[in-house]
């Protein structure tokens, strides 16, 4: 693992690393300027690189990163749990149960 104290996805709410299907582009814009300012992108880069996760690392998605993966010969380990919730911060929690209460009650 890596330090993620000062990666920039700690400062959003978590889910638009994740999304279901069609992510709309204010989302996607929200996350290539978070990690093209991130200290931790390199990190973090390589790490996804290197293992088989899920959403949104270092600016790229999991088809993004399969390409890289096959064009360089890297077979990413697997991982058996989701190392994605040690980026999460506090406020990237509260942010995402704030929009799940706001969303229940209309």
């Amino acid at each position: 693992m890596f330090d993620t104290t000062n990666a920039k996805c700690r400062e959003t709410d978590p889910e638009i690393f994740f999304p279901e299907k069609n992510q709309p582009q204010n989302e996607i814009d929200v996350i290539m300027s978070l990690c093209s300012r991130c200290q931790v992108y390199t990190k973090c880069r390589e790490y996804a690189l290197n293992h088989d996760v899920e959403g949104w690392w270092a600016g790229l998605t999991r088809a993004q990163r399969k390409a890289i993966q096959k064009k360089r010969g890297i077979n990413p380990e697997p991982i058996l749990y989701s190392t994605n919730y040690w980026l999460i911060g506090e406020d990237a929690i509260k942010k995402r149960n704030q929009r799940e209460q706001e969303r229940k009650a209309s």
